[in-house]
């Protein structure tokens, strides 16, 4: 019978997997966890949920299980199957699973000093709340609550092995980049009991990766914005501009459904490009209204612009000032949505929606 062989009957013998494992039933389990971040999957935005998978890290020292390593062939570890043996009851407090699929089967590393490691791999799938304020330019910070569910601080006591997330073998993703990564420790107690429960809190900030959405749904908007000024350029008396206001505004129309199928179902915020679209479709709707009413607003206009009118003037003479005013005044609206689409194109793209996250 070899070594490894003796060591394991020794060690199963007579222990039970279902009791904590110090000698002392007044002692606590000090488990100290760890995350090392293999693979952002998805952040669904609709149903406000990020996809990851991940190595867990999870170390105790379990009294139970120790040994001289002289007498054992100078053994001073053995990988024993983590299913017979005693391991605290982690969850992810914020998933969306139904905790029925469990951990993966694995073996844990077990040293002759009590020392136990045991690091399987987990698909999380956790809440994360959406703030689509700033998109396609937008920040999220999505977190991974982790922490016994039925012990106790005085109990298991869990702590983070580390002050970040080991990010050395994560695979990038696609649409999200990861900018930063942090860990909490949280002593709360709930209105259930009066001892504390201790949870190690994961932060992870994610950046979406604007080049898709910049040539996809930015730079059409951009665009249709200035299109949609340049009827302004238009003569008063085509029939060109009620066409192309039109088709700008059913343009717009389809670029908003596009942007709001991307979008979660929330009233808690609106996107600001959602904003500047619905904006310049209200403006386009207004804008195909040239039915002017000659009221006392515009006589005085016509007197500053000194077009003056007489009752003796025919017909052509009229229709050339009213179109002279209407060039006057296309023009004049020209430059002034010409400056404030500037501007607001130019606030959107210097946006940084990271700076409200504090580290």
């Amino acid at each position: 019978m070899s070594a490894e062989h003796r060591l394991m009957i020794k060690l199963m013998k007579g222990y039970e997997k279902s009791i904590r494992p110090v000698m002392n039933s007044s002692e606590a389990v000090d488990i100290k966890l760890g995350l090392a971040l293999t693979q952002i999957l998805d952040l669904d935005e609709k149903n406000q949920v990020l996809t990851t998978n991940v190595w867990m890290e999870v170390e105790w020292y379990d009294q139970k299980l120790h040994w001289s390593s002289q007498d054992y062939e100078g053994m001073k570890s053995i990988r024993l199957p983590c299913d017979r043996l005693w391991l605290p009851d982690v969850v992810l407090y914020n998933s969306v699973d139904d905790y029925t699929s469990g951990y993966m089967p694995s073996l844990a590393m077990v040293f002759d000093s009590s020392r136990v490691f045991w690091g399987p791999v987990v698909r999380f799938r956790s809440s994360c709340k959406i703030d689509i304020t700033y998109f396609p330019f937008d920040d999220q910070m999505c977190k991974l609550k982790l922490g016994s569910w039925a012990y106790h601080g005085l109990q298991v006591n869990v702590f983070n092995r580390s002050d970040t997330i080991d990010v050395s073998n994560l695979v990038d993703n696609g649409e999200w980049e990861l900018i930063h990564v942090r860990v909490e420790r949280n002593v709360i107690f709930y209105n259930c009991c009066e001892e504390p429960f201790p949870d190690v809190t994961f932060y992870v900030h994610l950046r979406r990766r604007v080049k898709y959405y910049f040539m996809n749904i930015i730079i059409p908007c951009i665009i249709l914005s200035f299109l949609c000024i340049s009827g302004f350029l238009l003569p008063p008396e085509s029939g060109e501009k009620i066409t192309l206001g039109l088709s700008v505004l059913l343009t717009i129309t389809v670029f908003m459904l596009m942007v709001a199928d991307k979008m979660p179902s929330t009233s808690e915020s609106i996107s600001v490009i959602k904003t500047i679209t619905l904006i310049i479709a209200l403006k386009e709707m207004k804008a195909s209204k040239h039915l002017i009413d000659r009221d006392e607003w515009f006589k005085s206009l016509i007197d500053i612009l000194e077009i003056k009118q007489s009752e003796d003037e025919d017909d052509e003479e009229c229709y050339r000032e009213w179109r002279d005013v209407a060039f006057v005044l296309d023009r004049l609206f020209f430059i002034l949505f010409l400056i404030l689409t500037s501007l607001s194109t130019l606030c959107i793209l210097a946006m940084n929606p990271g700076d409200h996250f504090i580290f």
